[in-house]
């Protein structure tokens, strides 16, 4: 029977049989991996005339050989990330993609794709896709239906756009219906309810104060979605939008919600 001479010291058996420094041996194992020294030793410890073997041992999920050496240990990754086995590299390129979260902050499991609408779930994303922090937030709409991209700012006047809101921002869902108006010009503002003695048509801004029935004209029902009607005749004559200064209603900030299209 064929005896095995032992190898030097500061050597290793490699895998192939013959006799390596850990540096030489390290040289020889792929990215991703770590070199295992026989038990009771290590790189800076080497038990004399050692015939044990060393080892190219992959990183296990959650670490990443972060300089592809072999001779350095793995590092542990932290949430946000997933690191498959063997995986190299430095663990930020790693973080989940847009779009997909780590809803359990273990980087050993894979990041899960988020299909909510009305929602944007930015790269590196950790907890429940339906997180309220991953919400389109009021005044923007998720516009291409997809959790990956940013959620679109809506600027138009005239309009309301609440949380979670998905679509364009011109949907018809987000413009103030008449009687109503965006008193403020902001889109994450619910529109404004007006009072009796005024005429506010559809998507409307500015104050209540500046829909008010112009003189010669009256709110005969008390309905400032209906135009203002002629005291003179029964025709009724739509109000302009300037504003007036005499017998201007009282303004009724009564705000009300859009009904966008929201899941």
């Amino acid at each position: 029977t064929a005896t095995t001479v032992p190898c030097p010291t500061n050597e290793f058996r490699a895998p192939s049989g013959g006799c390596m420094t850990a540096a030489a041996f390290a040289a020889t194992c792929t990215p991703g991996t770590f070199v295992r020294f026989p038990v009771g030793s290590s790189e800076q410890t080497f038990p004399v005339g050692s015939s044990a073997t060393m080892e190219c041992v992959s990183c296990p999920p959650g670490f990443s050989d972060h300089d592809a050496h072999a001779l350095t240990a793995c590092v542990p990754c932290t949430a946000g990330q997933f690191t498959p086995n063997a995986s190299s590299g430095l663990c930020s390129t790693h973080a989940c993609p847009s779009g997909t979260s780590d809803v359990d902050s273990d980087p050993a499991t894979p990041c899960v794709t988020c299909l909510s609408v009305g929602t944007f779930v930015p790269r590196g994303a950790v907890g429940s896709c339906t997180s309220s922090a991953f919400l389109c937030r009021a005044g923007t709409s998720d516009e291409d239906l997809t959790s990956a991209s940013e959620c679109t700012p809506c600027t138009a006047p005239g309009t309301f756009v609440p949380p979670r809101s998905f679509g364009p921002c011109t949907a018809i869902s987000f413009l103030c219906p008449a009687g109503t108006t965006d008193a403020d010009s902001l889109s994450a503002t619910p529109c404004v309810i007006c009072g009796p003695g005024t005429f506010v048509p559809a998507v409307s801004h500015g104050p209540c104060s500046n829909f008010a029935c112009p003189p010669g004209t009256a709110d005969t029902d008390s309905n400032a979605s209906t135009p203002c009607v002629s005291t003179g005749t029964a025709s009724p004559t739509t109000a302009t939008a300037a504003p007036t200064t005499t017998g201007a209603p009282t303004e009724t900030l009564t705000p009300v919600s859009a009904s966008p299209t929201t899941n």
